[in-house]
């Protein structure tokens, strides 16, 4: 077995212009040769609660995505709960195994509610506990790395 090497991280959600009673476009992640995907939900300004949230996933990059049960969020309070109209710059996390029953293309989806304005969402993701060479900014995923 190889040892552990570097997290990829990208874009799963592009920064785009406010989303009202819509769905963000989820990008597809390719988790190949990791064991664990982690997304973070950025929140911008909003002025109505999010709709719904949580992971899809399919065989191939460009299939049918079908809901990850165990990663929608739901409610208004305590942890797995849906973003609020006041988490206004608030990150929300989730983050899974990547076992061999799981499919390997992953993406998030995530709908704003219908307000009178809408809400600025984005999401970045990290691939970690991998057995792929990632150390170069590009084999991460990155435009340019700073390590000290």
């Amino acid at each position: 077995m190889r040892e552990v090497l570097g997290n990829k991280y990208g874009l799963a959600i592009a920064p785009a212009e406010i989303l009202d009673n819509t769905a963000a476009t989820g990008i597809a992640i390719d988790t190949l040769g990791y064991n664990r995907l982690t997304v973070l939900f950025l929140i911008g300004a909003s002025d109505v609660d999010v709709a719904a949230m949580g992971l899809e996933e399919c065989a191939t990059s460009g299939g049918s995505y079908a809901a990850i049960t165990a990663t929608a969020a739901a409610g208004t309070t305590g942890d797995g709960r849906l973003p609020q109209d006041d988490d206004d710059n608030k990150l929300f996390m989730i983050s899974i195994p990547i076992t061999p029953s799981r499919l390997r293309y992953i993406k998030p989806a995530i709908t704003a509610g219908n307000g009178s304005a809408g809400s600025y969402i984005c999401a970045v993701y990290i691939l970690s506990n991998g057995t792929v060479d990632a150390i170069t900014s590009t084999t991460r995923g990155l435009g340019g790395q700073i390590i000290v």
